[in-house]
């Protein structure tokens, strides 16, 4: 476990200072260590929900998107962006809705009375197709500069300058983080059977609502701020699962690491391909993710647990 976690610091303090240039300090310290920071931060957050609700569902393709946050939240944010509305809103009106879809997906379970992972995963599902059937709407009306700047943002971008991005996400990672790993023991009983759990005295309805709360919560302000990059809360957790024991207290820490690293690699590749520019990060998540994604459905070992 020390080892993955020198080894995703190394990555990060590297990332920086290539490729060249960084002997401007205004380059560094303004554009450089904020971007990877804010990749690290965001990395490591996504790989952590993912981590949560594969853990919640039993099922290793479970991932903060398969919920339809990340859906709702880009629709905030193309309404913005059709309205003629400025960056604050674009992230406000992202977080606004990303935490309504939450909250839609918690009336539905008082409804029903249970808060059961079949309902959640068919709400996410529901929210997700309606919101991408309404940015589409959006889309079909708007102007041509619009319809650029929205697809543009839903592949996802890093193109950030100084701090902000990465103080707005680290305060909600970093705690939902520590309160995670309190919850690393109802984690590994969750993640066996819900009988079991019980037997062990675990509230299970309750545990699941603290913790789909914390993945959403973790989910929102990173999607509001850089867009919805895809595939790390997939394919981390299960690649770290892959190779480690299944005891969410070591899983936890590893995913978080390892997800941040991840990412800081995948915006050093995006910093890279382009010789006139910066391909947007997603492609470069969804390009990697999308192999591992067909060999965990192809793999001899279940995916469902």
């Amino acid at each position: 476990m020390i080892a993955v976690i020198v080894i995703s610091l190394f990555v990060a303090l590297c990332c920086p200072f290539i490729p060249g240039g960084y002997e401007n300090e205004f380059i560094l310290w303004t554009l450089r260590i904020p971007r990877v920071m804010t990749a690290f931060i965001a990395g490591g957050g996504l790989a952590l929900a993912g981590l949560v609700f594969q853990a919640l569902f039993r099922n290793d393709l479970a991932s903060p998107y398969i919920l339809g946050i990340s859906s709702a939240g880009s629709l905030g944010s193309n309404l913005a962006i059709f309205f003629g509305l400025g960056h604050f809103f674009i992230t406000s009106l992202n977080f606004v809705f990303s935490l309504f879809s939450v909250a839609i997906i918690t009336l539905v379970s008082k409804v029903k009375k249970v808060f059961h992972p079949s309902t959640i995963l068919l709400t996410g599902v529901a929210i997700g197709m309606i919101s991408s059937s309404a940015i589409m709407f959006l889309q079909v009306f708007s102007s041509e500069r619009d319809l650029m700047q929205m697809t543009r943002w839903l592949m996802g971008s890093l193109n950030i300058v100084g701090f902000e991005s990465f103080m707005i996400i680290a305060p909600f990672v970093l705690v939902s983080l520590v309160v995670t790993y309190f919850y690393a023991g109802e984690l590994n009983l969750l993640s066996v059977d819900d009988e079991f759990s019980q037997t062990r005295g675990v509230n299970i309805e309750r545990t699941r609502k603290v913790l789909f709360v914390i993945g959403s919560l973790i989910t929102a302000p990173i999607v509001a701020e850089i867009g919805p990059i895809g595939f790390v809360g997939l394919v981390i957790p299960h690649i770290i699962k892959k190779f480690f024991k299944r005891d969410h207290r070591q899983l936890i820490i590893l995913c978080f690491f390892s997800g941040g690293a991840f990412l800081c690699l995948c915006d050093l590749l995006s910093r890279l391909i382009l010789s006139n520019g910066v391909m947007p990060i997603g492609v470069i998540t969804s390009l990697i993710g999308a192999p591992i994604f067909l060999s965990i459905l192809m793999g001899k070992r279940s995916y469902s647990n």
